[in-house]
């Protein structure tokens, strides 16, 4: 896992695919499907679907979440930065990976190793791991109701760095507004 870490530390940028049923953010609340591209130590910006709410386009940039709703052509602030929301996805700035419970390779290949571990902020989850590349390829975590899988991907030519969507962003928690 520390090697699987190591990787995602060189990588500037990553794409998480996110497939699965309500896993919980903090501050926002659980997403479905959608995609996390993560740039640098401090940047992201996802499409996300959010659990019984539908598509938001979300950006970590200048310590705080921005947030826009599928439906309105405004972006909006969350409630005091939220910068944590897409926290979960920052595999590599969070150091989740290295910081694992109880990793156990549970299964071999030529090509990968498939490690169970307990991950902060994700719970019991199997990883996919590259071989000899070690990047982790594939998260699989939960079971019934809350689960699902992550896959991740280099970024080839990085994006730039996120920045805050101009204009005005009023602070505001997500969902109940359609526009």
């Amino acid at each position: 896992m520390a090697a699987a870490q190591a990787a995602l530390d060189c990588a500037t940028a990553y794409r998480v695919t996110v497939r699965g049923h309500n896993f919980v953010l903090p501050e926002w609340g659980g997403v479905d499907d959608g995609t996390v591209v993560v740039v640098g130590r401090s940047g992201a910006t996802a499409q996300l679907v959010r659990t019984g709410d539908g598509l938001y386009d979300m950006v970590l940039a200048a310590g705080a979440t921005f947030y826009r709703r599928y439906t309105c052509p405004h972006w909006e602030r969350r409630s005091g930065g939220a910068p944590d929301v897409l926290q979960p996805f920052r595999l590599g700035p969070t150091g989740a990976l290295a910081s694992a419970q109880g990793s156990a390779v549970v299964a071999t290949s030529a090509s990968s190793l498939t490690v169970s571990a307990r991950i902060s902020e994700i719970g019991d989850a199997r990883v996919s791991i590259s071989l000899p590349g070690v990047l982790p390829l594939r998260i699989a975590w939960g079971a019934g109701v809350s689960s699902g899988t992550w896959s991740i991907t280099r970024v080839a030519s990085p994006p730039p760095a996120p920045t805050p969507p101009s204009g005005p962003a009023p602070e505001q928690r997500p969902g109940g507004n359609p526009c």
